[in-house]
């Protein structure tokens, strides 16, 4: 098992983003992560645009419920 902290802003786990720790009302995702797992932003309440690299294949249960302020989500063609 391979464990990234990405600026202690991510947890991600062998590709997986497990959990969005940070605070930042705009996130990049980091081009490592192949999968965001459930609920990895669930109630990140600052969060208003994030972008997802191509590298990112599935999108978990929940990843991003409850994030009432988000407004925007970029993703690839």
């Amino acid at each position: 098992m391979e464990r990234d902290e990405c600026g202690k802003d991510f947890e991600i786990v062998d590709g997986v983003l497990v959990k969005y720790l940070g605070k930042s009302k705009y996130v990049s995702i980091p081009d490592s992560v192949e999968e965001i797992g459930d609920f990895a932003f669930y109630a990140c309440e600052n969060l208003k645009s994030v972008v997802i690299p191509e590298s990112v294949k599935s999108i978990g249960d929940n990843a991003f419920g409850s994030c009432e302020s988000l407004e925007k989500a970029v993703v690839p063609n």
